[in-house]
């Protein structure tokens, strides 16, 4: 006979309920040793294990008084053999198994100990899964630095003077020692006029904050925010993109802010966790809705903010304020020098030579840093020039600035704009010219190219000119450049003036929209895509990454400059990219755009796909009603163009649209008839796409061999056409087939379709194939292959994880957690619930509630892990969470969250009574009581039982109150 812990458990209570007649009551021995009825019966059928022994061995003793009185001296085991009563109950032989016990739970604590060591150790050389602190979520983090990470803007440190009380303050609040800085320093904000020298202190102090070994392992994270260019200016959105995918994050950015923030927050916080802290430098921010979803909140990470205002009157909180004026006369002079010795040598004395022109020249530069640096590079490209030469040409520069608009601030750096743009060849006017006319927040080589009608190479020059006049600034990944806000602005206002601003921007928006075309048709992933601008998929998607900001700003200006058709173009171009990236907010926005931009085209073809495109933007976007009537309308318009292939296109939108508004029985009709009218066109991919939102429209109405027969026809069609929307519609398929109640065959179908999607690679091939791991986990349950099951959730959790969908994540790692926590893994339980948690909370915290009761159920999960482990404390903070969760979702008084806050309530007083919170536990289980009769008032034989077991708690507890 076995004397494992659970086994001797569970046969203790078997014998009791069979020889002893349930005497004494599991009530009467919670009054004894402390605990619930519901606890006593966990320990007495092996669902739960005493940590303290004490407690049980009263259990014990008492039952064997009881068996005693009543004379009961055997038992029979399962095997058939019988053993006294005595044996069983043994006092030594329950203490021998419940050590071996505890040190197989220690050993498999240990064990997991030295598992999260180990990958903490690992994560220094390859990739890992690191749970992180923070608000959010689990990441994979990139083995090495990033080059990204590694590298600043270029800024001539030899030309960096006058600012070193500021510098070694900054670097004292970057030290990662938390004794040597001052308290809440880790974030400091650098505000000054522009052209102060604001960045290149931050890119200083950054430099020799990376450099100093210990500091910085993880390197510097930079970004322009360009808060003062109207056009260029990042949203916090848009930042959080861009550092995401900066931190190796790329195929994880999920659409919305919140879940942006959380993920960003996570990298960071692991970064730090495993001794690679990271530098932020937040530069060019403009107001708090920029800078405050980009601040960490770990505690480790630091961050430099540079500004023109005090970021303190925007509101953001907890961030150290330095305001950097300009530099004075002798500094100025200084730096002129440095940067004459620098770019010619030390034989270049024309500053210490005439020193009252360097002032002078200071003043007239007003000592902004890059007033003087370019009229160093003037100087230096005319070695014989003395400083009054310049001084005079600066000064009549200058004047006629105030004659122009006296009422002007920043005429010192505009008259050195001035004086560098007097330098310029015509190729470098031109070029500076039309770079100023891109909207987006950079250039690359290639573009610059096409909009001067050079080669690359020769762009390429002309490009390092204005680089090495400090006109523009070269960026990484090299082959980008930008300009600053304020020679930008300089430059807009010459380059508008020339006769061929207009056609230059016509040019530059029909290069946007000639790749955009190329780019865009590799997106689908059609079959048998004929190579045309781009080697493959992969280039035309990653140019559609690194362009995607110019194309958006294009279409935009496009917009606002009545070229109608250049905006149309471009909106609709990014349509599948956009879609199959899950940007949605973009993707609405650039169908609106399509639509307006056809209002004056008044091209009734591009309305109705105008209106097309809307329908399916609005529908993902959780609008199903205006989808319907964008829907409709694109239906009429092509009704009356007689183009019955599109009324087919416009009716299969309008069918998903009516089945996400609850209609279905319409949404059939429309399908099946859009369906007729798309066979009669020539492509057969959109019959293959309607056919297969008829079969998910039948399937919701359980209508489900009408909804597979239609789902294999759509499969037969889209195997020809598209890898990734085969996958999709494979992945369909399974799902109908297991509602079907058809395992088997939805477990085939189901595996096909993670393969498929695997193989096509993309983040929204991802998220399909994170969904048939899904559906497969559920199949095989029906299926009771529990251990394929397991596998299945966690695979999909990680492909949910990677394609940046966290909520279904923490569905995934939810269910997990369930079968650990049923197989007694309660370690790894404990660590899966503690991961969907922090992947719920993002999603939880926006507007609606779809996430919110996955967040409560997730916490009740773990609550419960914990309070088997026996730790109290800790689960009775989780059972609160959960229950304010479920109680924000009962506001309306709906049965179903009271049911989930009553059997909370039940749970938490148990926890109480055992932890001696004997008030407490009374209050809670008062309040369950409450409910429970609410509910059995309109439903008794569905929740008579749980309210007597609620009144049974309650009177354990009152007894204990009276000291019964």
């Amino acid at each position: 006979m076995s004397d494992n812990f659970a086994d001797l458990q569970r046969r203790v209570g078997t014998m009791k309920k069979a020889r002893l007649g349930e005497s004494p009551s599991n009530r009467d021995l919670a009054k004894k040793v402390g605990a619930s009825p519901t606890t006593v019966g966990a320990w007495l059928c092996g669902q739960q294990f005493p940590q303290k022994f004490e407690r049980l061995r009263t259990v014990l003793e008492l039952i064997h008084a009881e068996a005693a009185r009543q004379g009961r001296l055997a038992v029979r085991a399962d095997d058939g053999s019988e053993e006294t009563i005595a044996e069983l109950l043994s006092i030594s032989r329950w203490e021998k198994a419940h050590g071996a016990e505890q040190r197989r739970r220690s050993q498999v604590s240990r064990a997991a100990s030295e598992r999260q060591q180990a990958q903490a150790a690992l994560a220094r050389n390859s990739l890992v899964s690191v749970v992180v602190p923070g608000r959010s979520i689990t990441v994979d983090l990139p083995p090495h630095i990033s080059p990204a990470l590694s590298g600043l803007p270029y800024r001539a440190q030899d030309t960096f003077v006058g600012r070193d009380h500021l510098v070694q303050e900054l670097l004292t609040a970057l030290t990662p020692e938390p004794a040597a800085r001052p308290r809440s320093a880790l974030m400091t904000s650098v505000a000054g006029m522009g052209g102060v020298g604001k960045t290149a202190l931050a890119v200083h102090v950054a430099t020799a904050a990376r450099d100093t070994p210990g500091w910085f392992p993880g390197g510097v994270l930079f970004i322009d925010l360009f808060g003062y260019d109207s056009e260029r200016r990042l949203s916090a959105e848009q930042a959080l993109d861009n550092l995401l995918r900066t931190l190796g994050m790329g195929e994880h950015i999920p659409a919305d802010l919140q879940s942006r923030t959380a993920l960003y927050r996570s990298v960071l916080a692991g970064y730090a966790a495993q001794g690679r802290r990271i530098l932020v430098v937040l530069d060019n921010a403009s107001a708090s809705d920029q800078v405050t979803p980009l601040l960490p909140d770990d505690g480790f990470t630091a961050v430099v903010i540079t500004s023109r205002h005090t970021l303190g009157v925007l509101g953001i909180e907890g961030v150290r304020l330095r305001d950097l004026g300009a530099l004075n006369d002798a500094t100025s002079s200084e730096l002129v020098h440095r940067a004459l010795v620098s770019a010619r040598s030390e034989a270049d004395t024309r500053v210490s030579d005439a020193p009252a022109e360097a002032a002078a020249l200071a003043r007239l530069c007003g000592g902004l840093p890059l007033a003087l640096r370019m009229c160093a590079a003037q100087l230096a490209a005319a070695p014989t020039r003395p400083l009054k030469s310049l001084v005079s040409a600066l000064d009549e520069a200058a004047t006629r600035l105030d004659r122009l608009d006296p009422r002007r601030g920043d005429h010192a750096v505009r008259a050195a704009f001035e004086l560098s743009y007097r330098q310029l060849d015509d190729d470098q006017t031109r070029m500076f010219h039309l770079l100023s006319l891109n909207p987006g927040p950079d250039v690359s080589t290639e573009t610059a190219a096409h909009l001067t009608a050079a080669n690359p190479s020769d762009a390429e020059t002309v490009l390092n000119s204005l680089d090495e006049a400090h006109l523009i600034e070269s960026r990484d990944p090299y082959g980008r450049w930008r300009m600053h806000d304020l020679i930008r602005v300089f430059a807009y206002e010459h380059a508008t003036a020339t006769s061929t601003a207009e056609a230059d921007r016509d040019n530059l928006l029909a290069y946007y929209r000639v790749r955009l075309k190329q780019a865009g048709s590799y997106v689908v992933n059609l079959r048998n895509t004929t190579p045309h601008g781009f080697a493959d998929r992969s280039h035309a998607l990653d140019w559609l990454d690194a362009e995607r900001d110019n194309l958006l700003a294009a279409a935009a200006v496009a917009d606002t400059t009545g070229r109608v058709s250049a905006a149309f173009d471009l909106a609709m171009g990014m349509e599948d990219y956009l879609a199959t990236n899950r940007y949605f907010k973009e993707r609405q926005a650039m169908a609106e755009l399509a639509v307006r931009a056809t209002r004056a085209l008044d091209d009734g073809p591009s309305a109705a796909r105008a209106h097309v495109a809307l329908s399916d933007a609005l529908r993902e976007a959780g609008a199903a009603a205006d989808a319907v009537g964008a829907a409709r309308t694109a239906a009429e318009l092509y009704r009356d163009l007689k183009d019955g292939p599109g009324e087919g296109n416009a009716l299969r939108a309008l069918a998903s649209s009516l089945r996400a508004d609850g209609r279905c029985e319409e949404a059939i009709t429309a399908g099946r008839t859009g369906i007729e009218l798309l066979r009669l066109g020539p492509n057969p991919h959109y019959v293959g796409v309607a056919l297969m939102d008829l079969g998910l429209h039948l399937a919701e109405i359980d209508r489900h061999d009408e909804a597979i027969a239609a789902l294999r026809e759509a499969l037969t069609i889209l195997s020809q056409t598209s890898y990734s929307v085969e996958g999709f519609a494979l992945v369909n398929l399974g799902s109908v087939l297991l509602s079907a109640d058809r395992p088997t065959e939805a477990i085939d179908e189901l595996q096909r379709a993670a393969v498929r999607c695997r193989r096509a690679g993309s983040r929204w091939d991802r998220y399909n194939a994170g969904r048939a791991l899904a559906i497969l986990a559920e199949a095989w349950e029906e299926a009771e292959h529990y251990d394929e099951a397991v596998v299945a959730w966690g695979q999909a959790a990680a492909l949910f994880k990677e394609s940046g969908e966290t909520a279904s994540a923490g569905i995934a790692l939810t269910q997990l957690g369930i079968y650990l926590t049923a197989w007694e893994r309660f370690d790894e339980a404990l660590e899966t619930f503690n991961e969907a948690i922090k992947l719920l909370r993002g999603p939880a915290s926006q507007p609606g509630e779809a996430a919110l009761p996955l967040l409560a159920s997730a916490l009740a999960c773990e609550a419960n892990v914990l309070h088997a482990i026996g730790q109290g404390e800790k689960a009775c903070q989780a059972y609160n969470e959960a229950i304010e969760t479920w109680r924000q979702l009962a506001v309306g008084d709906q049965d179903e969250y009271q049911l989930y806050i009553a059997r909370a309530l039940v749970f938490l007083s148990q926890v109480r009574f055992e932890t001696g919170a004997l008030a407490e536990a009374r209050e809670s289980i008062l309040q369950a009581v409450t409910i429970f009769r609410r509910l059995a008032e309109g439903q008794p034989a569905v929740h008579a039982d749980e309210l007597q077991e609620a009144l049974s708690i309650q009177a354990d507890i009152a007894d204990r109150l009276d000291g019964r």
